[in-house]
């Protein structure tokens, strides 16, 4: 682990992951600030990121996820939550693993399944759509698996409570005298 990076964490993974839930536990524990990429595009754009995919595509999309990386990347005591598919472009992978600590937080499709078809979910993910059906999932998986490898920790959080995540993941930093 290169020891020069900014003390940024990134939390990569699937939609589902709870990559945004883990960000904001993180936060509160290690009291650094936590941005949520999609969330910061949204407000940037004053578009949701699915009306974003809809009328400019998702090429589009990606062009303002590397802009918005750019800006982001000389942060400091900042958690990232990116979008999932953030570090299918290569640079955005690059910006990623060089400027900070990445973290994958990874579950099986049948986990994402059942988190993405909760009721209580409000969000449309633009690659999924409204019917998150367990095949469009397993193939997303299968398309970004080899993306997520970039990571310097992966948890699996499957049968793991938030608290779980988050405790694993402090004990990695202190493990790799990453200051916070």
């Amino acid at each position: 682990m290169n020891s020069q990076k900014n003390n940024i964490i990134f939390l990569i993974g699937l939609p589902g992951s709870g990559k945004t839930h883990i960000g904001n536990l993180l936060s509160e524990s290690m009291s650094w600030n936590f941005i949520d990429m999609d969330d910061h595009i949204e407000k940037y754009t004053k578009n949701t990121i699915s009306d974003i995919f809809k009328n400019f595509g998702e090429t589009h999309f990606r062009k303002i996820e590397f802009e918005t990386l750019q800006n982001l990347k000389s942060l400091k005591k900042t958690i990232i939550s990116t979008g999932g598919g953030c570090v299918v472009s290569d640079k955005n992978k690059s910006i990623i693993k060089n400027s900070g600590t990445v973290i994958w937080l990874k579950a099986e499709p049948e986990t994402l399944h059942n988190r993405l078809n909760n009721k209580n979910q409000k969000n449309i993910r633009p690659l999924l759509g409204k019917n998150i059906t367990l095949d469009k999932i397993i193939n997303l998986s299968k398309e970004r698996k080899n993306h997520y490898i970039i990571a310097d920790l992966t948890i699996n959080t499957d049968n793991k409570t938030t608290n779980a995540v988050k405790d694993e993941i402090i004990k990695f930093l202190r493990r790799n005298n990453i200051e916070y």
